[in-house]
């Protein structure tokens, strides 16, 4: 579990440690406040060794594309790639939990030459253009971690396209791409748990949830999960997936004469499932889910938090969620009261001298500082 975590240079944060960290914590703020960075950040962090994951994050923000000429520029403070990123985390009594280092570099291993999946030069038809290779990226994004025993890992990805052709780089590295994409050297790392982020704008794919629901179905949870989904419909008698085309789909039998698909009972439901799975699946790692709150009634607030905390404990979960409503925070203050469980806290990022601020607000302080009406959301 992280107790402490840094971030210099990542998107519109220039400096910024949040700390003490609790096993939930929410984190609010106004609109451009970093809030949804600071969960980029962190999920960055606990996948040190995959370079794709920062192209990922652009399609979560609904930005289409990637300009090989500009890799993974928007990661970089004011947009700028000289100034490398540092993401470092503490966990229980200090230790390092790791030290991220994101910095664009000339790759060393230019191409070399196109060649066919037979690996002989391309020679394409007489009449026709030479494969395309002029988007292969001439910089690399590079991720070097050091891990909380002094071990050193390095991986590197860029972008390129080759119109299906395989791309030779260097002397040994071969990669085939159909169209666009990245190529990486990753390296070998410890397995790590899985740690799943729910942004506002994308949810898990409905494959996912399926996958996410059979896994949960076979370790026992239906049971539990359905009753979770009960606080937000009381309808809802059981949860099924049924194969049928054009896919496989989760089901919810609400007393109807036939179950039906989980997206005809509202957006608010069928992301609350999708973030109960999640749970399961990162059982052991993290979560971050972007504006908790979206899609739910004000009055299933306090139930759905007392959700999120059985399920923290039960998977042993650390949760990073954001939220704009100030129902949500006195929700989560009042789930986790009548629990007698203070392993909550409450972070404010905001604007001090030019840049973004944490303010952390221990179980303690809640009670005086909502019932008083100081802005935290």
């Amino acid at each position: 579990m992280y107790t402490s975590f840094s971030i210099k240079n990542f998107r519109c944060i220039k400096d910024l440690t949040i700390e003490p960290l609790a096993r939930v914590n929410l984190i609010g703020g106004m609109n451009n406040m970093g809030k949804t960075a600071l969960l980029e950040a962190l999920w960055i962090h606990t996948g040190p060794n995959l370079p794709d994951l920062g192209n990922r994050l652009a399609g979560f923000r609904g930005i289409p594309g990637q300009d090989p000429g500009r890799l993974m520029h928007d990661l970089f403070y004011d947009f700028d790639p000289t100034q490398a990123i540092t993401l470092s985390a503490k966990g229980i009594g200090g230790v390092s939990k790791g030290i991220l280092d994101l910095s664009l570099q000339k790759r060393d291993d230019v191409l070399v030459n196109t060649v066919s999946s037979l690996g002989t030069p391309s020679d394409p038809p007489r009449g026709s253009q030479e494969p395309d290779v002029s988007a292969v990226s001439d910089s690399a994004i590079v991720l070097d971690y050091t891990d909380g025993e002094g071990r050193n890992y390095v991986s590197s990805g860029w972008w390129a396209r080759a119109e299906g052709q395989a791309i030779q780089f260097g002397a040994n590295a071969t990669m085939t791409l159909l169209n666009e994409g990245m190529a990486a050297k990753v390296a070998n790392m410890p397995s790590r748990p899985s740690n799943v982020i729910l942004t506002a704008r994308q949810r898990s794919t409905l494959e996912e949830d399926v996958a996410r629901f059979g896994k949960v179905e076979l370790d026992g949870y239906a049971g539990q999960l359905t009753a979770c989904l009960r606080h937000v419909d009381d309808r809802i008698k059981r949860l099924l997936t049924i194969s049928s085309p054009p896919a496989a789909m989760i089901y919810v039998d609400v007393g109807l004469n036939r179950p039906i698909p989980i997206g005809f009972l509202g957006d608010g439901l069928s992301r609350f499932l999708s973030i109960a799975l999640a749970f399961h699946e990162a059982r052991g790692g993290m979560i971050f889910i972007d504006e908790v709150e979206n899609g739910l009634h004000h009055s299933v607030l306090r139930s759905v938090w007392e959700d999120l905390r059985w399920l923290s404990r039960e998977f042993d979960v650390q949760v990073f969620a954001t939220t704009h409503s100030n129902e949500c925070l006195v929700a989560a203050r009042d789930a986790f009261a009548s629990m007698e469980d203070e392993d909550f806290s409450i972070h404010r990022l905001g604007l001090q001298e030019g840049g973004v601020s944490a303010t952390t607000y221990s179980f303690a302080e809640l009670d005086f500082t909502l019932d008083y009406g100081a802005e935290m959301r």
